[in-house]
C-alpha cells in the first residue's frame, strides 16, 4: 500500500519542508501510491475531527499543564479508528503512527522529530496504548511522563504480554486506592528481568512473576 509521511529534504543544495514520502516495507507502485493519498485524506478528515472534539470540550487547554494526562487519554481513545484502517501490508501500519503527526494541529506535542519515527516513542501510538487501560486505573498509577517512562521501558516494549497483564490488572483495580505507583513498578520490572529475556517464559510463568512485583510495590506503597 505505502503511507504519506512529511519530511524534510534536500534536493540541489535547497532545503524544502513537508516533502510527501511514500513509507512501505515493500515497492511502492502507482497503485499504492494513490491508495495511499486516499489513506492521507482519511488520517487528515480524522486527526481534524479529534482535534475540534478536544478543543470543543476544552481539553486542548491541559497542554503543559499537569492535567494533560486526560487529554492524551482521550486523544488515545478517539484514535482506536487506527486499528480499523485496511492497510496491506499489515506491517505498513507502523508508518501510519508517524503520518498521524503531520495533520495534528494542536494535537501535536511538538515538532515530529526522531521520536515521532520511532514506534516505541511515538506519541500517538503512546496515547493510544494508554487508551487500552481503565481511566480510574490510569490517573492513580501516576502522571503522564510515568506512563510514557513505562511505555519506553525497554522490558515492557519488546514483550507486549507485559501492556496486556496491565491492561487485565487495569479492569480489577485494588480494592483501596494507592496513588502515584508506576515508576515503582516500571522500576521493579526492570530490575527483575534485568538480565532476563520474557519472552521465552510462557504466559503463565509471566504472569505469575508480574503479579508478584505488583503485590510487593502496592505493599511498598501502603
Amino acid at each position: 500500500m505505502a503511507v504519506i509521511v512529511r519530511e524534510t529534504r534536500t534536493i540541489a543544495g535547497k532545503q524544502y519542508d513537508r516533502v510527501k514520502v511514500y513509507r512501505s516495507t515493500i515497492l511502492v507502485t502507482p497503485g499504492a501510491q494513490r491508495k495511499a493519498e486516499n489513506l492521507d485524506l482519511t488520517l487528515q478528515t480524522k486527526m481534524q475531527q479529534i482535534e475540534s472534539d478536544m478543543r470543543a470540550r476544552s481539553l486542548l487547554d491541559l497542554k503543559g499543564k499537569p492535567g494533560v494526562l486526560h487529554l492524551w487519554y482521550e486523544v488515545g481513545q478517539s484514535l482506536s479508528f487506527v486499528e480499523d484502517l485496511d492497510i496491506e501490508p499489515a506491517d505498513d501500519r507502523i508508518y501510519v503512527w508517524r503520518a498521524l503527526y503531520d495533520h495534528a494541529g494542536e494535537l501535536a506535542p511538538s515538532e515530529p522529530g526522531q521520536r515521532a519515527s520511532e514506534l516505541v516513542r511515538n506519541h500517538f501510538r503512546q496515547c493510544h496504548q494508554l487508551a487500552q487501560l481503565e481511566w480510574g486505573f490510569i490517573k492513580e498509577a501516576g502522571t503522564w511522563s510515568a506512563w510514557k517512562d513505562f511505555f519506553e521501558n525497554r522490558r515492557v516494549h519488546q514483550d507486549d504480554r507485559i501492556l496486556r497483564w496491565l491492561v487485565r490488572k487495569s479492569k480489577k483495580p485494588p480494592s483501596r486506592p494507592v496513588q502515584g505507583w508506576l515508576r515503582k513498578l516500571t522500576r521493579a520490572v526492570n530490575s527483575r528481568f534485568v538480565t532476563r529475556d520474557t519472552t521465552v517464559l510462557a504466559e503463565h510463568e509471566l504472569t505469575a512473576e508480574l503479579e508478584q512485583v505488583y503485590l510487593e510495590v502496592m505493599d511498598e506503597a501502603d
